[in-house]
């Protein structure tokens, strides 16, 4: 279609030049087989951007289903460890006359815990006090081991430093070709954990907030994680 299209224009264009035909007209005739292939051209751009973004979707997609390899040193929580406990804690924000208003739970480790309701109901209230983001209105709310909070925005991550120099900001007890070695393992080749975070890709961020969580100084035994199947 697009080369019937030029075709056509290059007739008309031509049949323009050798018409017997008054000047205003010809310059008439003209003009409309420009604007023919301008718009084929701006089209065929157009097209050509849609399938260029089609392609970096579907790549994007293969990617993610590639298994990622997470080293968790120093994270693992002892058998009976407490983890934290939530005695009548009032959380803020909801309205006091519901019910999940006040959580009582007192949680040992090692267990993986899944909080679910609707929209609203206080989930992510929940999560930004059990990381001392928040406090409890009233009861008792405390976490007895290293904690990291990812939330949907990734706020851990300082988007203008790169991967490597914020771990080494938080002292790190990796060696450098070891934390480059784990990176690897996440797909975070030596290019992408030495530019600005912000410059990630959303999976990548999200690799780079876990190895902010784990392979600090002090890695997290508690990660709470805003709507992790995102």
């Amino acid at each position: 279609d697009h080369d019937d299209l030029q075709r056509h224009a290059a007739r008309a264009r031509k049949q323009a030049e050798t018409a017997n035909v008054d000047r205003f007209t010809k310059a008439r005739w003209k003009s409309a087989a420009k604007e023919i292939v301008s718009t084929v051209r701006s089209a065929h751009h157009e097209h050509k951007n849609q399938l260029d973004a089609q392609v970096r979707q579907a790549y994007e997609r293969v990617a993610d289903e590639t298994p990622t390899l997470l080293a968790l040193p120093g994270s693992t929580v002892p058998n009976g460890r407490q983890v934290l406990v939530l005695e009548q804690a009032q959380l803020p924000w909801l309205d006091p006359q519901a019910p999940a208003s006040y959580l009582t739970l007192n949680l040992t480790g090692p267990a993986r815990v899944a909080v679910r309701g609707p929209n609203g109901c206080g989930k992510s209230t929940l999560l930004k006090v059990l990381a001392g983001h928040w406090q409890a209105v009233s009861g008792e709310c405390s976490v007895a081991v290293p904690s990291a909070y990812i939330d949907q925005h990734l706020a851990l991550l300082d988007d203008r430093r790169s991967l490597v120099e914020q771990l080494n900001l938080l002292d790190t007890p990796l060696a450098e070709a070891e934390l480059r070695t784990r990176l690897a393992l996440l797909q975070l080749d030596a290019l992408r954990v030495t530019q600005p975070a912000g410059q990630l890709s959303g999976g990548e961020r999200l690799k780079a907030a876990m190895a902010v969580a784990l392979w600090r100084e002090t890695p997290a035994q508690l990660l709470l994680l805003d709507e992790p199947t995102n």
